[in-house]
């Protein structure tokens, strides 16, 4: 009998329909989504307005191209640990194959099963449960006063990722600080705990597919052990979907750039003519007019013409961030006669700077 050839992601997790064009821009689109979600989580801060389908998919485009950059980039910071890494990733997947059973029981199927999950729910509570609670930085003080509201476990490991993430943006001088004394100072870190993570879940992924694809041979299984198996397949199914959303998730947190625009605006002036204008003069008097105060309004723009950084905007209202005052304002646009572009600034190093310097 002739053999056919399956067809592409048979056996696999992965579904045919995201092989095919209009699957792979979805696919794009999600994780462009996922992405920027995650950022605008851990600001606190809503930036993407209005955006179109095609921005998401080019964010989730560069996610695929910044794990190579990122990759490459590890390589050549740590090229001894890398290749020691790849070296043992290569052995250890060809000792996998060399003996790989073809001939499982359910009872082996599911025991490889639990180990599986175990080894997620490990990696949850080491990156991806962590990651999900660090949000609202812009509105929280930047240390380790924060309560994260989780078990203690997972309250510990959250305060780490989160001093890894504080020291990392504030900078080499922060290693002076007590808050980032022997703790690593440079954003590379990040990328790296990031990079172990996507590791970590491409091995388990391989050895769950390899997994499934095997036990599709498993016959004479009786109602009660086919109902218990396929459960259990679902289960691992399920638990790797939510594992790989998180990637774009953690990338989002962790390595996407949190740099802006500084700007400085400067208002329309028709209040400021309105409110310096001189009072009239009361008839029958002479001399100096007293003083027109201040409008709160003019007070209030003269506050806002300083240095700021541009975190979003629309046609109608720009998000501002004000490094002096430690605060996010929007202004409307139509208030606005001009804006001064200045190079970017990392918003996070000038929040967390706030903290970790005084």
């Amino acid at each position: 009998m002739k053999e056919t050839n399956p067809p592409p992601g048979q056996g696999l997790l992965i579904p045919p329909w995201i092989l095919t064009s209009a699957g792979a821009s979805a696919a794009l689109v999600a994780i462009g989504y996922l992405v920027e979600a995650a950022r605008d989580r851990l600001l606190g801060v809503e930036l993407h307005y209005n955006v179109a389908m095609a921005d998401y998919g080019l964010v989730g485009a560069r996610f695929f191209v910044d794990l190579i950059t990122l990759l490459f980039r590890t390589v050549g910071l740590h090229p001894v640990i890398t290749g020691i890494v790849l070296v043992a990733a290569t052995l250890t997947a060809l000792a996998a194959l060399r003996f790989r059973d073809r001939t499982l029981t359910l009872r082996g199927v599911m025991v490889r099963f639990l180990i599986i999950l175990l080894l997620l729910g490990v990696k949850a509570i080491a990156f991806d449960i962590p990651t999900a609670l660090i949000e609202n930085v812009l509105v929280e003080r930047a240390d380790l006063s924060h309560s994260f509201d989780a078990s203690p476990l997972l309250d510990w490991r959250t305060r780490s990722m989160w001093q890894s993430i504080i020291c990392a943006h504030a900078g080499p001088e922060a290693r002076l600080t007590d808050l980032c004394k022997g703790q690593p100072t440079a954003r590379h870190h990040l990328e790296s705990l990031f990079l172990v993570n996507v590791a970590i879940t491409l091995g388990l992924l391989v050895w769950a597919a390899t997994l499934l694809q095997d036990s599709s041979n498993i016959r004479g299984l009786t109602r009660f052990a086919t109902l218990a198996f396929l459960t259990a397949r679902t289960i691992v199914v399920v638990a790797l979907a939510i594992v790989l959303l998180a990637l774009p998730y953690q990338y989002g947190k962790l390595v996407v750039s949190t740099s802006f625009n500084e700007v400085v605006i400067h208002f329309t002036d028709d209040e400021t003519k309105q409110s310096s204008a001189p009072a009239a003069a009361p008839a029958g008097t002479a001399g100096e007019q007293p003083p027109v105060p201040e409008s709160p309004l003019l007070a209030e723009r003269r506050q806002l013409e300083s240095r700021a950084l541009l975190l979003a905007g629309t046609t109608e209202l720009l998000t501002l961030y004000y490094p002096e005052e430690d605060i996010v304002r929007e202004v409307s646009r139509h208030d606005i006669e001009s804006i001064k572009v200045f190079p970017p600034h990392d918003v996070l190093s000038e929040h967390i700077a706030r903290t970790v310097h005084n």
